[in-house]
C-alpha cells in the first residue's frame, strides 16, 4: 500500500507540472497512439482510465507506465488578402507585404504516466495523469510580418487531468468501469491592433465633456492637441492585448462497458462527461496588467464506441467512433473588468491637462507660479472622471464560435509477429468542428488525416517498450480554401483595418486566406510489470 501511495503522489505531481503548451494530443500512450486510439473495445494499459475504464479488467498484474510524446507542428498560410467593400485588394495599401508565410513552432512535449493493478478477481484499479486535449499557437507579434496576428498571435488552451478509476468484472465476458478526472486548465490569447478601444473611448469622452462645458470645436481641438503623439509614445504604432487565464480545478467522470460476445469479437462503449470550466486571470494591455478577465468555457462531453475483431490468433483490427459535444460553447464570452487606467490613457489625460494649463496661462486665468498646481489639479480631475466611467465596469469582449458536433473515425491494426514484437498501425479521419464563418487564428482548425505506425517490444519478463510515429495533415492533402471572406471573426478584426485606412465611415473589409497544417509526433512509452 505504501508503494501504491507513492506512485499516486508521483502521478498527481506529474499532472500538476505537465507542460501546458500542447498541440492537440492524438493518443495517450504510444500503443494507443499507434492504433489511432481505436482501443475502447480492448484497452490494455493504465490509460484505460480515459479510453474505457472497464478495460482495467484486462490487466492481470501491476504495471507502471510512463512516457513522452514530442509534437512538431507547422501551419502554412497563403493567398492572404483584405478586400474592401468595392472588391479592391487593399492588403499592400495597409502596409502588409507578406501574403504567404509559415508558422514553425518549437517542438512541444506531452508527458504521460499511469499505474494499474488487479485488486482481486473482480476489481481492478488504475490511475493516470495525461492531457486529453489542447493546443498552442505562438507567432510573431508584428502583424506586418504575419498578418493573422491582427486576429491572434497567441492562442493556447489545454487541460491536464489525473484520473483514478475502478473496473468490475461481472464475468469473463462483461465488465464495467468508472473513473473521476480531476483537472486543471489554462488558456491564453494575444492579439495586435491599430486602434486601442480604451484610448478611443477616452478621447470620445473628453470631446463630449468639453463640448458640454460650452467649448467650441476649435477650442476642443486645441485642448486635445498632441493627444495622438501621447498615444503613440505610450504604446508605439501597435496596441497589444493579452488574456492569461486559468481554471485551477475542474472535474469530470468517465464510465465504460466492455463486452466480449465471442472469443474473437470485443465491444466497448465509453462516456466522458463535460467538465465545467470557470477561467479567471489577468487582462494585459500593452504589457501592463490593467484588469481581470473571466471566461466560462466548458470542456465537451464525449462518447466513444468501438469494436475489435481478431481475424487470426496474430492479426486483429479495431474500429472506433468518437462524438464530441463542441456545440456547448456556441459563443465564447470573455468578461473584462478594468481596475487600472492604462498608461496610454494616463498619457492622453496628462497631455490634455497640460493643454488646459497652457490655455489658462495664455488667457491670464492663472500665473506661471500657479501653472504646476493647476495642471496637476486638472489631471487629477480628469483621471477621476474617466475612472468613474471606466474602472470597475465589466464588458463582454466575446465572439461567436458556433462549433458543430462532429464524429472522429478511427481504425487500428495490430499484428503479433512473435513473442517479442507486435506491430501496430492506425488511421484517423478527424473532421473539424470549426465552420468557415467562425474560422480564425485563435483556433485555425481544419479537417485532418492521421497516419500512425508503431510497435510494442517485449524487452524481458518485466519491461515492455512501445513506440509510435504519427503524421497528421489537413484534408485533401491541400489547404483549407473555404475562408473567402466568410469568417465573421476575421472580418471583424482584420477587416476592421479598412476603416482605419479610409475613415470611420468605411465598411469593414473581408479577409481571404488559405490554411494548411502538418504535424509530426513521436511517442515512447515504457511499461514495467511487477
Amino acid at each position: 500500500m505504501k508503494k501504491l501511495m507513492m506512485m499516486c503522489a508521483g502521478l498527481i505531481f506529474l499532472g500538476s507540472t505537465a507542460q501546458a503548451a500542447l498541440v492537440q494530443p492524438f493518443g495517450i500512450g504510444a500503443r494507443n497512439a499507434a492504433l489511432g486510439e481505436a482501443v475502447s473495445a480492448h484497452a490494455t494499459d493504465a490509460f484505460a482510465v480515459y479510453y474505457n475504464p472497464a478495460g482495467l479488467s484486462n490487466i492481470d498484474a501491476p504495471v507502471l507506465t510512463t512516457g513522452l510524446t514530442v509534437y512538431d507542428a507547422e501551419v502554412y498560410y497563403k493567398n492572404f488578402a483584405i478586400i474592401d467593400s468595392q472588391g479592391k485588394d487593399r492588403t499592400q495599401d495597409l502596409g502588409i507585404q507578406n501574403t504567404r508565410w509559415k508558422t514553425d513552432m518549437d517542438p512541444l512535449l506531452n508527458p504521460h504516466m499511469g499505474f494499474a493493478m488487479p485488486v482481486n478477481d473482480k476489481i481492478s484499479f488504475g490511475i493516470a495523469a495525461y492531457a486529453p486535449y489542447g493546443f498552442h499557437i505562438d507567432t510573431d507579434k508584428d502583424p506586418f510580418q504575419k498578418p493573422m496576428g491582427f486576429n491572434a498571435w497567441e492562442s493556447m488552451y489545454t487541460r491536464i487531468a489525473v484520473t483514478p478509476a475502478f473496473s468490475y468484472k461481472i464475468n469473463d465476458r462483461l465488465s464495467f468501469g468508472l473513473g473521476l478526472s480531476l483537472g486543471r486548465s489554462s488558456c491564453k490569447a494575444g492579439k495586435t491592433s491599430y486602434e486601442d478601444p480604451f484610448q478611443s473611448a477616452v478621447i470620445k469622452q473628453l470631446k463630449a465633456g468639453f463640448t458640454e462645458q460650452g467649448y467650441n470645436d476649435a477650442q476642443v481641438t486645441a485642448l486635445l492637441k498632441d493627444v495622438s503623439a501621447a498615444r503613440s509614445s505610450s504604446g508605439g504604432p501597435f496596441i497589444t492585448t493579452e488574456l492569461d487565464m486559468e481554471d485551477s480545478f475542474n472535474w469530470s467522470w468517465n464510465a465504460g462497458i466492455q463486452y466480449q460476445p465471442t472469443d474473437r469479437l470485443s465491444l466497448g462503449l465509453t462516456y466522458r462527461s463535460r467538465a465545467n470550466g470557470d477561467f479567471k486571470g489577468d487582462f494585459i494591455h500593452n504589457g501592463q496588467k490593467v484588469g481581470s478577465v473571466s471566461m466560462p468555457y466548458d470542456h465537451p462531453d464525449q462518447v466513444q464506441v468501438g469494436l475489435r475483431y481478431a481475424l487470426t490468433e496474430r492479426l486483429a483490427m479495431s474500429f472506433d467512433m468518437v462524438w464530441a459535444n463542441w456545440s456547448i460553447n456556441a459563443f465564447q464570452h470573455e468578461y473584462i473588468t478594468s481596475s487600472v487606467l492604462p498608461d496610454g490613457v494616463v498619457a492622453i489625460i496628462d497631455q490634455t491637462a497640460t493643454n488646459m494649463a497652457n490655455a489658462a496661462l495664455q488667457n491670464n486665468q492663472i500665473t506661471q507660479d500657479q501653472y504646476a498646481a493647476f495642471q496637476a489639479q486638472q489631471k487629477a480631475g480628469l483621471i477621476h472622471k474617466v475612472g468613474q466611467s471606466t474602472l470597475g465596469q465589466t464588458r463582454d469582449m466575446g465572439y461567436n464560435r458556433d462549433w458543430s458536433n462532429e464524429i472522429q473515425y478511427k481504425l487500428g491494426v495490430e499484428y503479433v509477429y512473435n513473442d517479442r514484437f507486435t506491430f501496430l498501425a492506425g488511421y484517423v479521419y478527424d473532421p473539424t468542428p470549426v465552420p468557415a464563418h467562425t474560422f480564425d487564428n485563435g483556433w485555425p482548425d481544419t479537417d485532418r488525416h492521421l497516419m500512425n505506425l508503431g510497435a510494442s517490444v517485449k524487452v524481458n519478463a518485466n519491461w515492455t517498450v512501445d513506440v509510435a510515429f504519427q503524421h497528421i495533415r489537413t484534408f485533401d492533402w491541400g489547404y483549407r480554401d473555404d475562408v473567402r471572406g466568410t469568417s465573421e471573426n476575421l472580418n471583424k478584426t482584420i477587416g476592421g483595418l479598412i476603416p482605419v485606412l479610409d475613415g470611420p465611415d468605411a465598411e469593414n473589409g473581408t479577409v481571404h486566406v488559405d490554411n494548411q497544417g502538418y504535424l509530426w509526433a513521436y511517442s515512447l512509452t515504457a511499461n514495467y510489470r511487477f
